[in-house]
């Protein structure tokens, strides 16, 4: 890259003589997407509303297994080993080839002191207050993009762009002995 001369720019690399070609940036474009649009993209995309969603899942999956211990449980157990003095474990003359042990067990708990319930009660609590936090993060980022939205459309309604016609006429507020005073600041005569 070589240094610009002293005829020329150092940013633009072109003749200061040369014509350029300028873009006005107000334009009036109108905004294309309505208010509940926007609110429904910003609900579909904010990954913290994702967060608390799943919370909200995983709490209604630790009440149902909660509430799972309400129900008598089984165990069943099984074992088998192969016993040999000879690479084909095929048995020795006092042993057999193979040994099947089988086991089973059941359990109903009456009584625990209400240790059951109040374990689902917990979830059930820790599940109302993921829901909760879900119903007021959903709240918050609509208050944030109504007042971002808001913001935006009043902005854009005080630029006065040549192409644009308005309505707005000046209030006229009240009358001195100079002249008419309106809300723009004193009228000529």
């Amino acid at each position: 890259m070589s240094s610009p001369g002293p005829g020329s720019t150092p940013f633009l690399r072109h003749d200061i003589d040369t014509p350029v070609e300028i873009e006005d940036v107000l334009n009036d474009r109108p905004y294309e997407k309505p208010y509940e649009e926007c609110i429904t993209t910003a609900l579909e995309n904010r990954p913290e509303i994702r967060a608390y969603a799943l919370r909200l899942e995983q709490s209604k999956r630790v009440v149902q297994i909660s509430q799972g211990e309400y129900y008598p449980t089984v165990h069943l157990v099984g074992n088998y080993a192969k016993y040999g003095d000879t690479p084909g474990v095929s048995g020795t003359p006092l042993q057999g080839p193979g040994e099947l042990v089988r086991r089973g067990s059941g359990e109903l708990v009456f009584l625990e002191w209400g240790k059951t319930k109040n374990r689902v009660e917990a979830g059930q609590s820790r599940e109302r207050q993921a829901a909760d936090m879900l119903a007021n993060t959903r709240d918050q980022i609509t208050l944030e993009v109504k007042i971002a939205f808001s913001i935006f459309v009043r902005r854009r309604s005080r630029f006065r762009l040549p192409g644009r016609r308005t309505s707005r006429r000046p209030k006229i507020t009240a009358s001195t002995s100079r002249g008419i005073t309106s809300r723009w600041g004193p009228q000529p005569k």
